[in-house]
């Protein structure tokens, strides 16, 4: 049985987080690449657990009535990934501005005796909402306002 490490490394401000994985054959397309929902959600566990570790969970944030959600998206990929491959991706927070975090994620071939780089150059935007301000529009969009 295969185990995937998860793991931080780098200093504080320049933390990435490592994740591995399998890509199982149930998450491809006819042609046995990766789908791209199952990519995108690979890339959002990733980032969310790196969050979860660094104890920024998603129920602290309710706690203290925020919440964050991905806006964007920008993937340059160099192969898809494929059934059975073991990959690795590594996350880190690029930048933070106000109200938002630009996160950056690279996938690289786990089993290659170099690193061969599947997909790099990716970037995300996650934003800070409040989530008092979701509630209210969940309340205005049930009472047809």
């Amino acid at each position: 049985m295969t185990e995937f490490k998860q793991y931080h490394d780098g200093t504080e401000t320049e933390l990435k987080f490592h994740t591995q994985t399998c890509i199982y054959f149930c998450q491809c397309d006819a042609m046995h690449r990766l789908s791209f929902f199952e990519l995108f959600r690979i890339l959002s566990d990733a980032a969310v657990e790196d969050y979860n570790q660094r104890g920024m969970s998603w129920q602290m944030l309710y706690e203290n009535n925020f919440g964050i959600l991905l806006s964007r998206q920008s993937i340059r990929f160099h192969k898809m990934p494929m059934a059975n491959q073991k990959i690795t991706i590594n996350t880190w927070e690029e930048k933070c501005q106000p109200l938002q975090f630009v996160r950056n994620f690279q996938i690289v071939d786990t089993e290659t005796d170099k690193i061969e780089i599947i997909a790099s150059n990716n970037q995300t935007s996650w934003n800070n909402v409040v989530i008092s301000m979701i509630e209210s529009c969940l309340k205005s969009n049930e009472q047809g306002d």
